[in-house]
């Protein structure tokens, strides 16, 4: 077990993630720099940029990390400079993905919410422009999932999950019935389950049929990100009352659950080969552990 010190005490790891083949892991903090770790040795080191970043990505060959800043989007190469760099209108706290083949990128926002990984250029989609809390690429590559959240016409907040078809930018279906906008959304990696953080509540849902599998609910305080371990085995989730929990996707029952007193947790990944996972907390430092289960 490593605890990793590099951000700001009072700046909150908003990212974690695992390079492909786990030798390196990427982070970030709101209103702090990004940190580029080693491993075994746990060493880090100050990323290519002074922009404050709050989320970060590997792309699936490891050789770039997409940015997402308080001004835009930047794809930075590991080896040298950045390649290209496009201005969002929005606050730097929306989430940014890969899609499995590295030929997108998707990032939480408004109006463009898909990105050609090349040219830097925005891909149009067949729907209106929804603000977008969380996506994820379903693990074939196929699919967007989208969360958006928005008032309808008699004033109500309406939350729902957007899966958009790649190939034709249409909407292939749209999950309902949820009261809170998920914040963050993982597929399976055998592309069966989607789960999404939704305050209060970890849900799941069938992918195939959209129907739900499970809501979890612990307490008041929210859930923060979810991540599914390589073999679909078990959900973890951070969650901020210092602990990151994992379940079994077959019982639903709570497996295991890690304490490390670094404080409220508010990211979480798993590494690909399945060996290690990473959680970030509100205090700046950063867990890593080995996984056995």
């Amino acid at each position: 077990m490593l605890i990793l010190e590099g951000h700001a005490r009072n700046r909150a790891v908003s990212c974690v993630n695992f390079s492909p083949d786990g030798t390196k892991l990427v982070s970030s903090a709101i209103g702090d720099c990004v940190r580029l770790w080693d491993f075994p040795s746990g060493e880090g080191r100050l990323y290519r940029t002074a922009l404050m970043a709050a989320a970060v990505a590997f792309s699936p060959d490891g050789g770039e990390v997409a940015c997402r800043h308080s001004r835009g989007l930047v794809l930075w190469p590991l080896a040298n400079g950045y390649r290209w760099s496009v201005r969002l209108g929005l606050s730097g706290d929306n989430p940014v993905v890969f899609s499995p083949d590295g030929r997108f990128l998707a990032t939480g926002g408004a109006a463009k919410i898909l990105w050609n990984r090349q040219t830097g250029q925005g891909v149009p989609l067949k729907f209106q422009a929804e603000f977008a809390a969380g996506v994820a690429f379903s693990p074939d590559g196929r699919t967007l999932a989208s969360a958006h959240g928005l008032h309808s016409r008699g004033g109500n907040w309406r939350s729902k999950i957007r899966l958009t078809d790649l190939s034709s930018k249409k909407t292939l279906r749209t999950i309902r019935d949820h009261e809170v906008t998920a914040s963050a959304l993982a597929y399976s990696p055998n592309g069966r389950l989607l789960a999404a953080a939704c305050g209060h509540s970890l849900l799941v849902w069938d992918v195939a049929g959209g129907e739900p599998v499970t809501q979890i609910r612990l307490n008041r305080l929210n859930f923060q990100a979810v991540s599914f371990t390589p073999d679909s085995r078990f959900l973890g989730a951070a969650h901020n009352d210092d602990k990151a929990r994992f379940w079994d996707t077959t019982t639903w029952r709570q497996h295991v659950a890690f304490d490390w007193d670094i404080g409220p947790l508010v990211s979480l990944d798993i590494a690909r080969d399945g060996l290690r996972a990473a959680a970030g907390s509100k205090r700046g430092k950063i867990v890593v552990w080995d996984i056995d289960f």
